[in-house]
């Protein structure tokens, strides 16, 4: 009696041929994730900190990116809405070096970025100035206490009603005063590199 020969497929190729084409599969959708991140648009949020103390920058610090500004005095900034990919920020601070930063965004998420400035190497200026009162436009002569208070603060005494600050660090400040028999003043001062600025203060009786 005849033998049948019974013919199998080569499962050797067969296996080779589900492998190459098994990979080619994931390294396709792969491919395709990665290319989704630089689609879309994201979010990108992040500090500011002043490069040498690591302290947060509690002043105005302007940060621009594709041309919009955003001015913030918390030490925080926020964009929204940015297209996915590359991008650059110029960070401009009174008192610190111009900095350009680089981050990507992501489509659909949320990138953070922290920023650290240089101080620059400024000049001191300075402030003067009369305590005087309000109602009479004269000098208070009484014992008056006089402060500009920013990221430093400089104090001073008068009884003239005369004040005068040097070799104070550029930068915004607010002047306060307080005398006897007055209610406390505040106002608000820029002391300008190499400059020395002028500023009255008025103040009100008690009473």
């Amino acid at each position: 009696m005849p033998k049948t020969k019974i013919k199998f497929m080569d499962g050797g190729k067969m296996s080779k041929k589900y492998v190459l084409y098994s990979m080619l599969a994931i390294l396709l959708t792969f491919t395709f994730l990665i290319g989704c991140t630089d689609i879309g648009t994201g979010s990108l949020w992040g500090k500011i900190y002043d490069q040498e103390t690591r302290s947060r920058i509690n002043r105005s610090v302007t940060v621009v990116i594709d041309g919009r500004p955003v001015t913030v005095t918390n030490g925080e900034y926020f964009f929204d809405d940015l297209a996915a990919g590359n991008i650059t920020l110029l960070v401009k601070a009174t008192g610190y070096n111009d900095s350009t930063v680089t981050a990507k965004i992501v489509g659909g998420e949320t990138t953070s970025k922290d920023i650290y400035l240089q101080k620059k190497d400024m000049v001191p200026g300075g402030l003067v100035g009369r305590v005087l009162d309000r109602s009479t436009n004269q000098a208070i002569t009484s014992v008056a206490n006089v402060a500009l208070i920013g990221d430093k603060t400089y104090n001073q005494t008068t009884n003239d009603g005369n004040f005068l600050f040097t070799n104070i660090e550029p930068g915004a400040y607010k002047l306060h005063v307080a005398a006897e028999g007055y209610r406390p003043g505040y106002v608000d001062v820029d002391i300008e590199e190499g400059n020395v600025g002028n500023k009255d203060i008025y103040m009100n009786r008690l009473g």
